[in-house]
């Protein structure tokens, strides 16, 4: 594990643009707001395989936990100790829970759509919202029992 600074920061930034999508937020941070990024950074045979950044300047500190499932134990002791906001993918989040009992999850599908690669349909589930009763169903009618 090496902590990122200016030494090897590049190395890292080279890592993570061969997959810019996938790393788009630690590319950004790590170039345009080093002030309030920290990554660490896990390698092996001169490899990057897995990174947690921490990203300082919201309200809660914003966790990105990218790498398999067996780093993630070991990236996870450079977490925050309080509150904070962990993006990760669903293979990681029993290790999370297993180490922040009390976390509350929630689960995101991400899609990257590619120009010209895009295939759209229509759902027969799904139809426009007509009227303010429309959009009070769809909000309150889960919680309602």
């Amino acid at each position: 594990m090496e902590k990122v600074d200016e030494n090897n920061k590049q190395t890292v930034i080279n890592f993570l643009k061969v997959d810019v999508i996938k790393h788009v937020f630690a590319v950004y941070d790590l170039q345009h707001d080093p002030n309030h990024t920290i990554l660490y950074a896990a390698f092996e045979n001169s490899e990057l395989k897995g990174y947690i950044l921490i990203y300082t300047a919201l309200q809660f500190p914003s966790v990105i936990l990218e790498c398999k499932k067996d780093l993630a134990r070991q990236l996870m002791e450079y977490a925050p100790q309080n509150h904070f906001i962990i993006h990760t993918s669903p293979e990681t989040l029993p290790i999370i829970k297993s180490k922040f009992k009390n976390a509350k999850t929630y689960i995101e599908n991400w899609m990257l759509i590619k120009r010209g690669r895009a295939n759209f349909f229509r759902s027969n589930f799904v139809r426009r919202l007509h009227s303010e009763n429309d959009a009070y169903k769809l909000f309150y009618a889960p919680f309602e029992s």
